[in-house]
């Protein structure tokens, strides 16, 4: 199973890297397929799981970008700040 799921992944950055497509459209239809077709679980279960999977990666990746272009000084802090709240 963890090398399943290791390969899900590294097919999914491939195509998301190759294509310019995001996680949302790569890993949550391979975890479908995956957790409800090969394992068997429910469609209920699996959707739940795929796409908080895929939030949660989304998530992580724009707090790291966003730290790391902040710690580079290209963000402005107080203009994005009011940008989001206006």
């Amino acid at each position: 199973m963890i090398i399943d799921l290791i390969l899900i992944g590294i097919l999914s950055g491939f195509i998301a890297g190759f294509m310019g497509a995001g996680t949302g459209l790569t890993i949550i239809p391979m975890f479908i397929y995956y957790f409800h077709i090969v394992l068997g679980y429910s469609l209920t279960s699996t959707l739940i799981v795929s796409t908080d999977t895929a939030i949660a990666i989304m998530t992580f990746t724009s707090l790291f970008n966003y730290m790391l272009r902040k710690s580079n000084e290209k963000i402005d802090s107080k203009a994005s700040y009011l940008k989001i709240h206006l």
